[in-house]
């Protein structure tokens, strides 16, 4: 090959454009299929130098392997951008979408919405392990986009097939998904009985909890100003004094990962106890509620401040 052969490769008389834009789309349709905004920039600065790069080895290649070769590269470009430019299609944002009214119109929506790696997840996990997992275990964007906790029209149809507490209901979801996802069949009357059994058997033992004044060997308040005199009993002389020493009972709440969760474990606020149930009596419905109420009123008790909670009590 003569130099100016090789000054043909290297110099292309021959209009660069087509094959330039051609050479840069697999990279621009790469990067921005992913609807990173760093890719998007990233194609900005290299378009230019792919272009180049492009026409360069297009020129070369026809140079040494006559024009067949030359319609194998283009063949072969063209269908890589088809692959890669197509991924720039972006999915609907599932929070612009109006919520679906039946479990049955959940699947497309998920289909349309749902992240590539989650839909994977939920297809290959086991059904019972679905929730569990860390990428869906406080509730994907469905979850809070459909409102399952909030009365939507979603949840008005769970409620009246029998499924009522958003934890069943996202779970139902879920699992329900999951089976689509691998062709089987969903069995929704099946899963709902099976949350009722769940939900018999735990109200059997949150009503043998309640009964008792003991909980794993330790101590059960009965009533709130039980509680103070147990805290009296269980704390030390430094510990009483250093709640006293606060400036307000709103401060109390600095306790609330260490004496409230011992607290809450302890007293049987999470699991069900008869304290437990006598905050539920008076629309305390959070164990961390009833563990905050308990220490910001030990500080009015700590102070002989007695008005406020014996207000409450009544």
């Amino acid at each position: 090959m003569t130099g100016s052969d090789w000054r043909g490769v290297f110099l292309p008389r021959a209009k660069p454009v087509p094959a330039a834009i051609l050479a840069g789309l697999p990279v621009a349709g790469y990067c921005c299929g992913y609807g990173e905004a760093w890719g998007r920039k990233l194609v900005l600065v290299l378009y230019v130098p792919f272009n180049i790069f492009g026409v360069l080895a297009i020129r070369m290649f026809t140079a040494i392997f006559k024009s067949n070769m030359k319609a194998l590269i283009t063949t072969i470009l063209v269908i890589y951008h088809l692959v890669t430019f197509g991924q720039t299609k972006e999915k609907p944002n599932v929070y612009e979408l109006p919520i679906p009214k039946a479990l049955n119109e959940c699947y497309s929506l998920l289909d349309r919405t749902m992240p590539d790696d989650e839909i994977l997840l939920i297809k290959t996990l086991p059904e019972d392990s679905i929730y569990c997992n860390q990428s869906f275990r406080n509730g994907i964007d469905f979850f809070h986009a459909w409102k399952l906790y909030d009365g939507s029209r979603l949840t008005q149809y769970f409620n009246k097939i029998g499924l009522h507490e958003s934890y069943s209901i996202y779970n139902t979801i879920l699992v329900s998904y999951h089976r689509y996802l691998n062709k089987k069949d969903v069995r929704l009357e099946e899963q709902i009985k099976q949350y009722h059994a769940i939900q018999r058997k735990e109200e059997q033992e949150f009503l043998a909890k309640v009964k008792k004044d003991t909980l794993n060997g330790i101590y059960v308040p009965k009533d709130l100003k039980d509680c103070f005199i147990q805290l009296d009993k269980m704390l030390s002389e430094n510990s009483k004094v250093e709640i006293k020493s606060l400036e307000s009972k709103e401060e109390t709440i600095k306790y609330h990962h260490d004496l409230g969760m011992t607290l809450r474990n302890a007293w049987g606020l999470w699991g069900g106890s008869r304290l437990s149930k006598y905050f539920l009596d008076k629309k305390v419905n959070h164990p961390d509620t009833m563990s905050a109420l308990i220490l910001a009123f030990y500080y009015d008790w700590l102070h002989n401040n007695n008005e406020g909670w014996r207000k409450w009590v009544q």
